[in-house]
């Protein structure tokens, strides 16, 4: 019996932690409408290079890990493979103009498969879905975060203390 304990913990632990989902991080709209920013700054920089501009390249994204996520997502792979071939296609057809246009139409299907994105990474609930559609029509429309984050105010706590305040008077300020 004492050797099951530990076992049966662990799967109390993991069967309440799939029942509360995945919750996105708390900055996650910041995230959100940054990878929105990024896929337009990314097809502006390639729609660029394509008229011959000097361009810097695009650093890849550190916090998703691309492979994993391809790996986790073959549906998400296929389409990408899809839109990839088509736009290749559209260059080799129409010249330039097939260039831009499938520049369009490739950030255009990064921006709509972010919330689908979101969704298998994390467990959204339907305000956060709602909250994504209004980032991809407006990502300007993200309301400011307040300054005071808990790092904050945990670091502003340690300082009053370290210089002897009471903690009736730090609670206040």
């Amino acid at each position: 019996m004492d050797r099951r304990l530990p076992i049966l913990s662990e799967w109390k632990q993991r069967i309440q932690a799939a029942r509360k989902g995945n919750m996105p991080p708390e900055d996650w709209q910041e995230q959100f409408v940054s990878a929105i920013e990024k896929v337009d700054t990314f097809r502006t920089n390639k729609r660029r290079a394509l008229i011959g501009e000097d361009v810097p390249p695009f650093p890849p994204s550190k916090a998703i890990k691309a492979m994993q996520l391809m790996v986790d997502n073959p549906e998400f792979l296929k389409s990408m493979i899809l839109l990839v071939e088509k736009s290749r296609a559209m260059e080799k057809n129409d010249g330039l103009a097939g260039a831009l246009k499938s520049q369009d139409l490739f950030a255009h299907a990064l921006k709509t498969s972010l919330p689908t994105l979101h969704k298998t990474l994390y467990t959204m609930t339907e305000d956060h879905q709602a909250e994504m559609t209004a980032f991809l029509a407006d990502p300007a429309s993200i309301k400011p975060k307040s300054v005071i984050t808990k790092k904050a105010l945990a670091a502003f706590r340690t300082y009053r203390q370290s210089r002897g305040a009471d903690a009736k008077n730090i609670a206040i300020q």
